[in-house]
């Protein structure tokens, strides 16, 4: 599981196995509605803390159930 935090800043994960490993968003006020996924792997989050949460995830296409909200 892989915990992201309003001040987590620019992250990349490069062990992410999908359907075994969760990107955890419970501590942001977020829903999937709120993220933009482009290239399939990169995760962007406006406006958290004043800044833009990026998540890079290498070797997988993330969709919904990849996350926790």
């Amino acid at each position: 599981m892989f915990i992201f935090t309003a001040t987590s800043g620019k992250d990349r994960i490069v062990d992410f196995e999908q359907g075994i490993d969760v990107i955890n968003l419970r501590k942001l006020d977020v829903d999937f509605s709120d993220l933009v996924i482009s290239d399939g792997n990169v995760v962007t989050i406006e406006g958290i803390d004043s800044s833009d949460l990026t998540i890079t995830v290498s070797g997988a296409t993330l969709t919904e159930s990849d996350f926790l909200f």
